[in-house]
């Protein structure tokens, strides 16, 4: 008996959409918030260490979970690695654009790195920047 890879997809996106509700949640609280974090108190870091594992986490089962297994459906013979995976989405039109994926990847690869606060308050910036292009994946699943 193999994989029932529409009822894996369906599951995928379910788990999505309740990481989505909680990304939403984060960003809201982080849209207005300074990243000069030298300047914040504990609980706003915590409230800015909160979004980036929400944003980790979504992304994350996105694209290593449920792209894959939509490129899968698509491609059952597809191994190729994440860029392989990303351009493939994007050729069958899953994703606009792979370069912006790849980078949301990385970031989420970058959670764990120690940063000066400068280098922390730019890798929080660009992923409150990136964020919308997150979210909007609600559309597709």
């Amino acid at each position: 008996m193999g994989i029932d890879y529409q009822e894996l997809l369906e599951s995928h996106a379910q788990a999505i959409k309740k990481s989505l509700v909680h990304l939403k949640y984060s960003y809201e609280k982080v849209k207005k918030l300074s990243i000069h974090i030298d300047k914040t108190d504990s609980e706003t870091l915590e409230t800015w260490e909160g979004f980036v594992a929400r944003f980790s986490r979504v992304s994350d089962i996105f694209v290593m979970k449920y792209l894959k297994t939509r490129v899968k459906i698509s491609d059952p013979g597809f191994r190729g690695s994440l860029i392989d995976l990303l351009n493939m989405s994007e050729k069958l039109n899953f994703i606009e654009d792979a370069r912006v994926w790849y980078r949301i990847r990385e970031l989420r690869n970058q959670a764990t790195h120690d940063y000066t606060e400068e280098e922390f308050g730019e890798y929080l910036e660009e992923i409150r920047q990136l964020t919308p292009t997150v979210l909007a994946i609600e559309k597709i699943l």
